[in-house]
């Protein structure tokens, strides 16, 4: 048996590449996968990437471990799903497609055309797609790529169609009008684990503002905002009931606030706490009082209370005053105030976030969240004597997660899934879950699902999944929601055309007169939230119920996913909910969350700070192992990891070195040495105790890895391995029985090889 020796001179990067054009010549992944097919099955689910961008370290990082999983079960003569899968809807997309115009926004959209746009948005979706599935193969990541799901297929949408009609047919799909996060550049709403994505902490200008009584001007209300724009929309002020309010009077104007914030409102420079206290009562005495508007620039509706007191159990003495002032367009509080008390509903923001109809012309047309836009509003505070303090405040702020602008809260009507209608459920399947890490599911997703609110599904965009309502264009609640492609032509009133398009604008060409009136039934504008998307794979994948029936029963739940940390509001979230609210059931058992890949410096990798790092250069100088067992030895997985190149050699360099090593020290005395058959073999009581113990340790190690990866923790079996082949194999096996190999008066041992 010959045994090639090793080139000390070939670069690793050669090497590697070498043996993986050896594995694609022999058809290996093809050929394990029909050498397993038949043994229990081990269901995977690959989380869809979006193809539209290039991918980064962070990626090499979740693919490793869930191609060290997936090949253990393999080794294990299990057959193991290994489906790829692309995003390929969204604002991501458009993002893109918008840049690559040089448009921005929805009017220039609409203005290029909603069809041309749509057909670069497609024709983009897969750009960087052979970038990534050449990374997949540098890394020996195993992926079906010749049979993937594409999330704008028609069979992907026609099964998510079939999934949100049966939501519709439980009633867990209706309309409704709430508060939502808005993107005002995207134009659109945004669900809440969209939304916790894109938190930063920023600074901006609070603003503490008076409000006189209506029937005693030198009586007035002091509130605190950190949204200066609002303050054109109020139409009331919420106090609690039950809190204690007090009266401070500063050069002969009673100033009113909760008596726990006195210290820290500042009138005239100097806290009110210091002032003489004049007044004291609950905040209940307060409830009815009109008051003078600030800014009366915008017109409010004839209907509705304005300028009044109202009580809030929602108010605080935390922060601010104690006395919140209430905007019913821009607050979930607010609106559900307004609802309560009969509110005007005043909303001065147009969809693209400026200012509109207003009477006030330097500020008309601005967008209310730039800087400058707030200081026109707290100059013109002071110019008419409402101004208290301006004061900086720092918070965490909600920004759009794709194109980074400011979000708003924005009262608007918009499609939902009721979720909260199975919080419960949802969090006794979490509770059935596998977690890896175990506090991940108690208590980032778990803290997430006990504070879940109904999934803002629809989006008012163009490339994605069309919303499939019709509803009649004479009475809107005459409405029906199409379930396949041929319950579509049937209501069409002839088969589909071959080339038949889901997308828009071709599909809201499909019209029928409505069976209950005579009007005509007309598909809603929306898209849906392209998270459903890559949530209804585990069906949408198979084109399930329509095909693949069988497939898809033997393909549920997964046994396995692995994502980042981030996936808990969204991929894992949308799984769940999916699940839960269209079948009552579990969708994943196992799962492992890997943390962020930070800089060496422990900061996180953007463009902007110049520390992201390309994954192919990488790959290139240290090779793929080097950089597979770095990232997954370096710490535990669910860790935050500082990536950094420098110390690649000394963690895994220094391993794969002293493996090479050992295995040409092997090489050098195996010359044509052919192990024994196991029969043949000198049985172990007869080996030398050095031996034994070897044999002793490597069983050892072969326990405990199959016990860290069946638990799933891949760092503990990884460095079981690494331990072993450095301390035990080469330090002190081979260095204390180099004489067996080459005694100068007696040929190898061939116990010992």
């Amino acid at each position: 048996m010959v045994y090639p020796p090793s080139d000390p001179s070939q670069l690793v990067d050669a090497l590697e590449q070498q043996l993986l054009a050896t594995w694609k010549r022999e058809r290996l992944f093809a050929r394990v996968t029909e050498a397993t097919r038949y043994g229990p099955p081990f269901i995977f689910y690959e989380g869809p990437p979006t193809a539209n961008g290039r991918p980064g370290i962070h990626h090499v990082f979740s693919r490793t471990i869930k191609d060290l999983v997936c090949r253990y079960h393999t080794m294990l003569g299990q057959g193991v799903t290994r489906i790829a899968g692309w995003d390929t809807h969204g604002l991501p997309v458009e993002i893109e497609v918008e840049k690559q115009l040089k448009i921005s926004g929805k009017k220039e959209i609409e203005a290029y055309g909603v069809e041309r746009f749509n057909r670069l948005c497609r024709e983009s979706v897969f750009k960087y797609k052979a970038d990534w599935e050449a990374l997949s193969d540098r890394i020996g990541y195993w992926l079906d790529y010749e049979h993937p799901y594409v999330t704008y297929s028609n069979p992907y949408i026609e099964t998510v169609w079939w999934l949100l009609k049966r939501l519709h047919e439980k009633a867990l799909l209706y309309r409704g009008h709430k508060v939502l996060p808005y993107c005002p550049r995207c134009g659109t709403a945004l669900s809440s684990h969209e939304v916790a994505q894109g938190y930063e902490t920023v600074q901006t200008n609070s603003v503490y503002v008076t409000f006189p009584l209506a029937d005693d001007a030198k009586r007035q209300l002091v509130i605190w905002t950190t949204t200066p724009w609002t303050l054109l929309a109020n139409v009331a002020v919420a106090v609690h009931p039950d809190l204690e309010y007090g009266e401070w009077e500063v050069d002969g104007v009673r100033y009113i606030a909760a008596a726990r914030r006195a210290a820290d409102v500042h009138v005239h420079g100097k806290p009110l706490a210091q002032a003489q206290r004049v007044a004291s009562y609950p905040g209940r005495d307060l409830v009815g009082q009109k008051y003078l508007r600030p800014l009366e620039v915008v017109p409010l509706p004839p209907d509705g209370q304005r300028a009044v007191v109202v009580a809030g159990a929602f108010v605080t003495a935390e922060e601010g005053t104690g006395l919140v002032h209430m905007a019913p367009a821009f607050g979930a509080d607010d609106y559900a105030a307004g609802q309560q008390y009969g509110l005007a509903f005043v909303n001065p923001v147009a969809p693209d976030g400026t200012f509109q109809g207003t009477r006030w012309p330097e500020i008309e047309g601005k967008l209310v969240t730039d800087k400058e836009t707030n200081r026109l509003i707290i100059e013109r505070l002071k110019h008419e004597g409402r101004w208290v303090e301006t004061r900086p405040y720092t918070h965490s702020y909600p920004f759009c997660w794709r194109c980074d602008s400011a979000l708003i809260y924005y009262a608007r009507s918009s499609w939902f899934v009721r979720t909260t209608a199975v919080k419960v459920r949802m969090l006794e399947v979490n509770r059935e879950v596998a977690w890896h890490p175990p506090e991940v599911g108690t208590g980032r997703f778990g803290e997430w699902l006990e504070n879940n609110v109904d999934w803002a599904l629809s989006r008012d965009r163009y490339w994605g999944t069309p919303l499939n309502v019709w509803e009649c264009d004479a009475e809107r609640e005459h409405r029906e929601v199409i379930g396949s492609y041929d319950e579509l032509g049937q209501r069409w009133g002839k088969a589909l055309p071959d080339d038949f398009d889901p997308h828009k604008p071709s599909i809201d060409g499909y019209t029928w007169s409505c069976r209950q009136c005579g009007g005509t039934m007309r598909r809603v504008p929306e898209v849906i939230d392209a998270w459903f998307d890559s949530g209804s794979m585990p069906y949408a994948q198979w084109h399930y119920p329509f095909e693949h029936q069988a497939d898809f029963k033997a393909h549920f739940p997964a046994d396995f996913i692995c994502e980042g940390v981030d996936q808990t509001r969204g991929w894992f979230y949308s799984l769940l909910a999916i699940g839960v609210t269209g079948f009552d059931a579990q969708v994943y058992r196992h799962v492992i969350v890997n943390e962020h890949v930070l800089d060496a410096q422990g900061q996180k990798m953007s463009k902007s700070r110049g520390n992201v790092v390309d994954p192919g250069a990488v790959l290139q100088e240290h090779g793929a192992d080097a950089v597979r067992l770095y990232l997954l030895s370096q710490s535990q997985v669910w860790l935050p990891k500082r990536f950094d190149q420098r110390q690649i050699p000394e963690v895994a360099g220094g391993f794969l070195n002293t493996l090479r090593s050992t295995y040409d020290f092997f090489r050098r005395y195996a010359q044509d040495w052919q192990p024994l058959a196991e029969a043949d073999a000198t049985p172990p009581g007869q080996r030398p105790a050095a031996d034994r113990w070897l044999l002793a340790r490597l069983d050892e190690v072969v326990t405990s890895v199959r016990q860290a990866w069946s638990a799933y923790d891949v760092t503990a079996g990884v460095r079981a391995i690494m331990d072993f082949v450095g301390e035990d194999l080469s330090r002190w096996y081979v260095r204390r029985n180099r004489p067996r190999f080459w005694a100068p008066d007696r040929a190898t041992d061939p116990i010992a090889l």
